[in-house]
């Protein structure tokens, strides 16, 4: 399943076909292949296209999501299917803003409310990062002693057990410290290993707050955004993605300026050849080399070879024969 170069009415004719009649499963199977497969040098109306189909896959996740609910009164909403490219949850005490948060990277308000347990249920929610598929999950708060003195103590372990990034929420407005303990403590009981992949997310931050660290290493060692503007949380995502591994490549069409460059989020440790294929199979079988701009090359626009191992942040100019 992968967008080729069709016109843009033959390709969505072609999608409509092959979703026509099918179940919802196999209907969000079929466009997780396209929308993970699009290639990025398509523009005009292919961007619309793909924009319709992250859209129409959003609203068959949530009536699957619903219709399994309503069908199977047994079920536990604490038993969350792993779904997308890479799972994150948030984990903070009660009202500490993770529903705001969740809110802000895609998911619904329901629960947000300036009282605490407010969420008493996970919520979850898939949000879309360039080409990676993000799973959001928002738990009800912990608090201390949270595996003994909370109904659904043991039933945060499976979920954060499955989790590849745990964001801390931390409210900057209150006593940060304290909190940070409980968490750790918590954590720790909870059986979130140590070098579990962190992103501490400093809530209610004010902008005064000094942003030169990167890496919070008083108490847990995890990579730290502060949030205290909107542009703050439009960078969420991106360090939970390289938390939990990947490195954004920016793959620039040959011969077109910088800006009209797509950005693709690749494993750290990947190749121009890993990258090709992202962008497109086919790309990937005429791939010849690259140019490439960043921390990987030894001056701007070197020319590479395939295997050549890419850095976060590089600019890459694929060659193919």
């Amino acid at each position: 399943m992968t967008a080729a170069m069709l016109r843009a009415n033959d390709m969505r004719r072609k999608i409509a076909a092959e979703l026509k009649g099918e179940s919802q499963a196999e209907q969000i199977r079929i466009i997780e292949g396209y929308v993970s497969d699009w290639p990025t040098n398509l523009r005009g109306e292919y961007v619309e296209m793909r924009r319709s189909l992250v859209r129409r896959l959003e609203k068959l996740r949530t009536s699957s999501r619903v219709t399994a609910s309503i069908g199977a009164a047994s079920d536990d909403p604490f038993v969350i299917s792993k779904t997308g490219h890479l799972t994150t949850v948030l984990v903070g005490l009660p009202n500490v803003g993770k529903s705001y948060i969740f809110h802000r990277l895609g998911g619904p308000a329901e629960a947000i409310a300036d009282y605490p347990f407010s969420t008493t249920v996970p919520a979850a929610h898939v949000a879309t990062l360039d080409n990676l598929s993000v799973q959001i999950v928002d738990l009800p708060p912990i608090v201390e002693g949270a595996v003994g003195g909370l109904t659904y103590g043991e039933k945060l372990r499976p979920i954060l057990g499955q989790a590849d990034v745990v964001c801390i929420v931390l409210d900057e407005s209150g006593d940060a410290e304290s909190q940070e303990l409980v968490i750790a403590s918590e954590l720790d009981s909870l059986g979130v290993k140590p070098e579990a992949p962190l992103v501490l997310l400093k809530n209610r931050a004010s902008e005064e707050t000094d942003t030169g660290s990167a890496v919070g290493a008083d108490i847990l060692a995890a990579t730290v955004v502060r949030l205290s503007s909107d542009r703050d949380f439009d960078d969420v995502l991106a360090q939970v993605a390289r938390a939990a591994g990947y490195i954004l490549a920016l793959a620039k069409p040959p011969g077109r300026p910088a800006d009209e460059a797509g950005r693709l989020w690749v494993k750290r440790g990947a190749t121009v050849a890993d990258l090709a294929a992202t962008v497109h199979k086919d790309l990937a079988r005429r791939l010849t080399g690259a140019r490439v701009w960043g921390e990987s090359a030894r001056q701007p626009g070197q020319t590479v070879s395939t295997d050549h191992r890419l850095s976060d942040g590089d600019m890459v100019e694929l060659l193919t024969r």
